[in-house]
């Protein structure tokens, strides 16, 4: 890790701490997504346990010309120190502008897009690991990001450390090294290698099977009747088929689903086996979530039910219940959508190597939908140069736009970041790498300037 980026990181961890001996309040706002969802956690918990007065916010989706009113709580309440985590970064021109007059003590900690290079201007400090010539668009999460500040700030405390990697499964799909690493050697997570699905080690397999968020199973995926079916067909004794865990499989029992799987995606032309097997990260001393994608989509799934309360579970133990309801009614939500897009029961649009993808029936909030695209992509079940899908909610569209670069990444930020200033989207956080709310009026105009820059930029 850069050492710049360390000294500054301990430099802020001074400065949060000098506030909570002078007895000043925070306001975090968050993005809303698991990014800033596991980040905020880390904070919240540090503040509480230091009898600070703070308040938590997420912010969903802003336009241009409501930023100013981030500075204000209900009824004009004022906060002495406002901290961004996992946003701001695409306004934080405007940010440093309003604090000019207003002097504040703001924090943008951030991964995602710059506006303002500064590390600190007008009060406004920006710890972005892109400034420090760190990559934020591949490598380096927000939560990456709190993994240092919080043990910085609470170096005896590793009981949530674990969730410093759920940004980097988010918006990465992969995690990172240098701190995955350190989180196995303070025996915090376990390696193993296995059936590579979430909720391997918690869940009944047929469970697991039936409703799995990174990996498509053709007539399996959504179907519990199915993936029982598959279950029965191991013949373990002295157990009921829904009883069945993964622990309870011999080597030759994993061979055999694992052929099945394989078999049923072949047969309907669907390539991608070769990463069903791979390392599975065992969360230890926890006995309600078991592995790391089972707590991405766990925080997913209070997102998506609107259950943020689930989050005091991480701070104090409480109520399992909520993110085990709210993970299943995810499963459900995502099985139902991804089923009818599979079946061509929404609508899809080929223009000129931009796929348009729109669904209007209702399959929740929709917050879902970054996973739900990677996982089309990934098994190129959807395939195109660039891949928009617009979610209505409302009088809106939750939108996202992927690429099939990598690399495009910063471009598709650059495009999005000119729109938003252009007043033609709202800038949402659900994902900071290509998500938007569109105004279902400046439908026709969205397209017509996304089309012109995307030329522009070569990307179609």
């Amino acid at each position: 890790m850069n050492n710049r980026f360390l000294s500054y990181i301990e430099e802020i961890s001074n400065r949060i701490n000098k506030s909570i001996e002078n007895n000043q309040n925070f306001l975090i706002i968050s993005s809303l997504n698991p990014d800033g969802i596991s980040s905020s956690i880390f904070l919240l918990k540090y503040l509480y346990e230091k009898n600070s007065e703070v308040h938590l916010t997420f912010l969903d989706y802003i336009s241009k010309k409501e930023i100013n009113n981030l500075f204000l709580g209900e009824s004009g309440y004022e906060y002495d120190n406002i901290i961004f985590l996992d946003t701001g970064s695409i306004f934080s021109d405007d940010i440093i502008k309003l604090n000019k007059d207003l002097n504040k003590k703001i924090y943008i900690i951030d991964h995602h897009f710059l506006t303002i290079k500064d590390i600190e201007l007008n009060n406004v400090v920006n710890l972005n690991p892109n400034i420090f010539n760190l990559d934020g668009y591949k490598e380096l999460s927000t939560s990456n990001i709190l993994y240092y500040l919080y043990q910085s700030l609470n170096p005896y405390d590793k009981n949530i450390l674990y969730l410093s990697l759920i940004g980097n499964l988010y918006d990465f799909n992969k995690l990172n090294n240098e701190i995955l690493n350190e989180l196995i050697d303070r025996e915090i997570l376990s390696k193993y290698t296995g059936i590579n699905l979430p909720g391997i080690f918690t869940k009944p397999l047929y469970k697991v099977l039936s409703s799995p968020f990174n990996f498509y199973i053709p007539n399996i995926t959504g179907s519990d009747e199915k993936a029982l079916e598959l279950v029965k067909e191991l013949n373990i004794k002295d157990k009921g088929t829904a009883g069945i865990f993964y622990r309870d499989l011999f080597e030759e029992d994993i061979k055999k689903i694992v052929s099945n799987i394989i078999k049923l995606k072949l047969k309907y032309n669907l390539q991608r086996t070769d990463d069903l097997i791979g390392e599975i990260y065992k969360i230890n001393k926890s006995e309600e979530i078991g592995d790391l994608l089972e707590l991405l989509y766990n925080i997913e799934g209070l997102i998506e039910n609107n259950k943020i309360e689930g989050i005091l579970y991480f701070i104090k133990k409480y109520n399992i219940d909520i993110l085990r309801e709210s993970e299943n009614n995810l499963r459900l939500q995502f099985s139902k959508l991804l089923y009818d897009i599979i079946n061509n029961n929404v609508q899809i649009k080929d223009e000129n190597g931009l796929k348009i993808i729109t669904i209007e029936k209702n399959y929740g909030k929709g917050y879902f939908l970054s996973l739900l695209l990677n996982l089309l992509i990934r098994e190129n079940i959807i395939n195109g140069k660039v891949i928009i899908l617009l979610y209505k909610v409302n009088n809106f569209y939750r939108g996202i736009i992927k690429t099939n670069k990598d690399e495009n990444k910063k471009l598709i930020n650059n495009i999005l970041k000119k729109l938003f200033d252009n007043n033609i989207i709202y800038y949402s956080s659900f994902d900071n790498f290509g998500g938007f709310l569109l105004d279902i009026n400046n439908y026709e105009e969205f397209i017509k300037k996304l089309k012109i820059n995307l030329r522009q930029e070569n990307i179609i």
